[in-house]
């Protein structure tokens, strides 16, 4: 009777530990779920051309430009587009590495690109396509404590004149760096763009340092005159 009774209470435990497993398993597909969703987060790396854009100058430049801008979710840098053109006899000729200003985007981050063909009689004016050229990934943090402001307008007859000022903000030696200027019509059409350095005696600014930047552009023509611009740090070292 013992050994009925020691059997029975045997079997009563290995039933109950067979039971007990599933709330365990239970929590560990949960987590597991909720690594899967993290795992599907989605890069999209995509750069859009918008605006494209030609005119000819007051004294006989034929340029073509465009705005560009980072429509995907990471940053990307050495951004560039490339211009297909067709010359006066009607073949086509390309131009691969035309740099943007800024080279390097952010997400949402626009810029542009102004590029000067030459005389507009070698060319067919206005037969142009332009797409997105080279650029790559950009997994570095740049150094983004690099606050512009106090910009200030001067617009005359002929020139279009910029200047802002540049502040590190941060707690470190800023990088050598350089600040581009986007300048456009009341379109949104680019219609120059422009650089300079943020450098103090051929380092970059230490913190709390300042520095005065400023852009000389002319007036394409008095049909094209700018109207707008953008500001924007240069990153792509």
């Amino acid at each position: 009777m013992k050994k009925v009774f020691v059997l029975i209470v045997l079997l009563i435990a290995v039933i109950g530990c067979t039971q007990n497993p599933p709330a365990k398993e239970k929590k560990d597909s949960g987590v597991q779920l909720e690594n899967n969703n993290e795992e599907k987060t989605e890069t999209v790396v995509e750069i859009s051309f918008s605006n494209e854009f030609y005119f000819v100058n007051s004294i006989g430049y034929y340029h073509i430009t465009g705005v560009v801008e980072n429509t995907g979710n990471v940053p990307v840098k050495f951004v560039r587009a490339k211009i297909t053109a067709v010359k006066a006899d009607g073949k086509n000729i390309v131009f691969d590495d035309v740099i943007t200003y800024p080279s390097r985007l952010a997400p949402g981050q626009k810029g542009g690109f102004d590029f000067s063909m030459g005389s507009p009689d070698d060319y067919k004016v206005g037969e142009f396509t332009a797409e997105t050229g080279y650029f790559k990934i950009d997994e570095a943090q740049p150094y983004t404590e690099l606050e512009v402001s106090e910009e200030e307008v001067l617009d005359n007859e002929t020139y279009y004149t910029l200047s802002a000022n540049v502040k590190n903000t941060g707690q470190e030696q800023a990088p050598m760096y350089w600040v581009n200027a986007v300048f456009f019509d009341s379109q949104g059409h680019v219609l120059a763009t422009g650089t300079d350095a943020i450098t103090k005696n051929g380092e970059g600014l230490i913190p709390e340092d300042e520095k005065l930047i400023s852009f000389f552009v002319a007036h394409p023509s008095e049909s094209n005159r700018i109207t707008n611009h953008i500001i924007a740090v240069e990153f792509s070292e």
